[in-house]
């Protein structure tokens, strides 16, 4: 995903907006084109289905994720 953002605080409060919500690679920098305004700032986002950390933590290994 990317996103741009006027400064590096905006973008890495969008960042951590997301993290909150879904798997997200962080990004550690931001990086700016010459000649154009603001930053973008590029991470990974999971868009798999949320099923619960405790239902991957308790079923590790036996190939059931869910239940």
């Amino acid at each position: 995903m990317e996103v741009a953002a006027l400064d590096d605080a905006t973008a890495f409060a969008v960042q951590e907006l997301l993290t909150a919500h879904a798997a997200v690679s962080a990004a550690g920098r931001t990086v700016r084109s010459p000649g154009e305004p603001g930053v973008r700032l590029r991470f990974f986002l999971g868009l798999h289905p949320d099923h619960g950390q405790d239902d991957i933590d308790d079923n590790w290994g036996s190939g059931v994720v869910g239940g």
